[in-house]
């Protein structure tokens, strides 16, 4: 309620100077422990979604990294492939890999 006294901590808030300003343009009656809540609510919630967002970020470099290394065994398996298709050719086999004999 407006009437409560604000807490110590909020009591500095007030008398601190840089944040004066700031504080006068409040209407009269503000309940600063009401106002400090909810910004301490704004911060918790900005700190979880930091948090989150850290570990999608971190998550995402390491499925681009698997991504790469997928992409490049791919590449290197399909250059194996062709040059055995080349193989068998040259041996007279058939695309199935059986051999004339």
């Amino acid at each position: 309620e407006a009437s409560e006294k604000p807490s110590a901590e909020n009591v500095d808030l007030i008398n601190n100077d840089k944040l004066q300003p700031y504080l006068s343009t409040l209407p009269p009656g503000t309940d600063i422990n009401a106002l400090q809540k909810g910004f301490s609510d704004i911060r918790a919630s900005w700190e979880k979604f930091h948090l989150t967002s850290v570990y999608i970020e971190q998550q995402s470099l390491s499925l681009r990294h698997e991504l790469t290394t997928l992409r490049t065994a791919n590449s290197r398996l399909t250059y194996d492939v062709a040059d055995l298709r080349r193989q068998v050719t040259l041996l007279g086999g058939d695309v199935q890999g059986r051999l004339s004999l």
